[in-house]
């Protein structure tokens, strides 16, 4: 049974997203529009690491492998968007870390390694907390 995220949490994951709204999507995220990101892009990001997590642990390969391509496709938008935006270095290296999580983590399972899949998988979520402790208020 998934957890809901506590107030505080819901409200840092929101406060990276304070930008107009878009409605376009891939897979099961949506995408930004016009370099945009907004709540809904960002509420699906979390939703699909979570996702990601839930499925390591049931080795779910098909569902894991789909969750990390698209995490890996969100956070090279996020990384362009951050990049384009400028003065926020530690915002491109966190996106790009994390996107490269997301790739390592195609990589382990590809390889049957669970175990290192799931550790990929929770220095992730550390590193999306990350940024948005950081940018919470920006």
């Amino acid at each position: 049974m998934r957890k809901k995220l506590p107030l505080p949490s819901l409200i840092a994951l929101i406060g990276l997203c304070l930008l107009p709204l878009s409605a376009n999507s891939i897979g099961s995220i949506s995408t930004m529009v016009e370099g945009e990101i907004d709540m809904d892009f960002m509420q699906d990001v979390e939703d699909t690491s979570i996702n990601l997590t839930d499925n390591i642990t049931q080795h779910n390969t098909d569902s894991i492998l789909t969750d990390a391509k698209e995490l890996a496709a969100a956070f090279a938008q996020i990384e362009e968007f951050y990049i384009a935006k400028g003065d926020a270095a530690d915002a491109v290296e966190l996106s790009r870390k994390s996107r490269e999580l997301s790739q390592k983590i195609i990589q382990q399972v590809d390889s049957k390694d669970f175990d290192s899949a799931a550790a990929s998988a929770s220095e992730l979520s550390r590193t999306c907390k990350a940024c948005h402790n950081f940018y919470r208020d920006s």
